[in-house]
């Protein structure tokens, strides 16, 4: 944690605030502070960072996506803001395909962390369909022998089983292991 509040003040100091580092900085903090679960402090951290992308890029930016995207995964764990995450992976999502394509990896990727928050959410039916979309773009990029497509159908078969479509479930965790092995 020292490195990074070091460098942040560093860069604050030698750039001022409004530089792009200081943006990426922020992030680098608030993901360290997310994985040791010190989310009230990562919050805070991420959604300084999205102000500034949002200054610094106007007109999008992948930062602004990557912050979208950590800071709805953050607000996932917390009760008054979960509402507000899926909205944030949307919006993440249609930048991601205003920069990349509709079928990249980073919209790939958006698609699998919305069907984590609408799980974590309870929207089983919004959490398929968002795996649904994300299998479908890993598969189309990579192949289906792939870990990121065996990962996301790990995700849609527990999902499955949330919905007791047990035999589609099972299926599903039949065709993770054939991947698996295959790798």
């Amino acid at each position: 944690e020292g490195y990074y509040r070091r460098a942040l003040e560093l860069h604050r100091a030698a750039l001022g605030d409004d530089h792009p580092y200081v943006e990426t900085n922020l992030h680098n903090l608030a993901l360290m502070l997310a994985n040791i679960g010190r989310n009230k402090e990562a919050i805070e951290l991420q959604e300084e960072a999205l102000a500034r992308s949002r200054v610094l890029y106007p007109d999008g930016h992948e930062q602004i996506a990557s912050s979208l995207v950590a800071l709805a995964n953050l607000y996932r764990y917390d009760d008054e803001r979960s509402p507000e995450a899926p909205k944030m992976i949307r919006e993440a999502i249609a930048l991601e395909s205003k920069l990349y394509g509709e079928s990249s990896r980073d919209v790939a990727h958006s698609h699998h962390e919305l069907g984590r928050i609408l799980s974590a959410q309870r929207d089983y039916e919004g959490a398929v369909e968002a795996y649904e979309q994300a299998i479908a773009l890993y598969a189309a990029l990579y192949g289906e022998r792939n870990n990121n497509v065996a990962v996301s159908m790990d995700a849609l078969a527990r999902t499955l089983g949330s919905l007791e479509r047990y035999d589609e479930a099972g299926a599903m965790f039949d065709r993770v292991l054939e991947i698996q092995n295959r790798l």
